[in-house]
């Protein structure tokens, strides 16, 4: 199942705080890997949250490669179709994450919002 939330930034904090506070009992909204299951103990707590932050910052280097490859602004549907298993509201809150550190631009197209990499 692909990763989905609608904020990339409180998905990261909250993964941190879970790394700090080394949870030995964790009930997932849904089955997500590495394990395949949504009750998790003992050191699979763990292994999942490392594993979730890796994930974002996976997914954000890939966003980054289609924008630069693309050499021109996207709209995220055209994102998508480089970034197959993804949801949009997930590549959007990446875009707006990297729009906060300055690493993307956003300006307005005829129909919807166009995303660049900074060079």
């Amino acid at each position: 199942m692909p990763l989905v939330f609608y904020s990339a930034d409180s998905y990261i904090k909250s993964m941190e705080k879970l790394k700090r506070e080394r949870a030995n009992f964790l009930v997932l909204g849904h089955p997500f890997g590495p394990f395949r299951k949504a009750v998790l103990t003992g050191e699979e707590c763990q292994r999942h949250v490392e594993e979730s932050i890796k994930t974002v910052t996976e997914l954000s280097s890939k966003v980054l490669e289609v924008l630069y490859n693309a050499k021109k602004p996207m709209s995220i549907t055209e994102m998508l179709q480089e970034l197959p298993n993804t949801w949009g509201v997930t590549v959007g809150s990446i875009l707006e994450r990297l729009l906060s550190k300055n690493i993307v631009s956003k300006s307005k197209g005829k129909d919807t919002f166009l995303w660049s990499a900074k060079i």
